[in-house]
């Protein structure tokens, strides 16, 4: 019984730091923020790019809610620097991560597009 216990309140420490996708707020103060909030939150559909597919992007994920649209979070470089696009369309990021060069389709395609939108900050 003890175990049970213990058992079920570290499961339930272990949810108190992921939130569910469809609480996480339409705008970020930063994309650093936004991408430690999705990293955290419990996604439907989850998926990366596999490794040793691109040279220049070291890797990509991503996640979406309703199985149609999510974020896509990607590290590029050897400074190893996080970037995050919003509103991705599944088919998309399909196609990113299938594409002979995952660098030339996202390019093409996502870069620019699927912007993260942040907050104004008054100054």
């Amino acid at each position: 019984m003890k175990t049970v216990f213990i058992c079920l309140l570290l499961a339930s420490q272990l949810n108190s730091y992921s939130q569910d996708c469809k609480g996480l707020p339409s705008k970020y103060s930063s994309s650093s923020e936004a991408i430690n909030r999705v990293k955290n939150s419990t996604f439907i559909l989850k998926d990366k790019l596999p490794e040793d597919k691109s040279q220049k992007i070291v890797s990509a994920n991503y996640y979406s809610c309703d199985g149609e649209y999510g974020y896509m979070v990607y590290v590029i470089g050897k400074r190893a620097r996080s970037y995050i696009h919003a509103q991705v369309p599944k088919n998309i990021w399909l196609e990113f991560k299938n594409a002979a060069s995952s660098e030339a389709y996202y390019d093409s395609n996502i870069r620019d597009k699927y912007k993260l939108e942040l907050k104004q900050t008054n100054l």
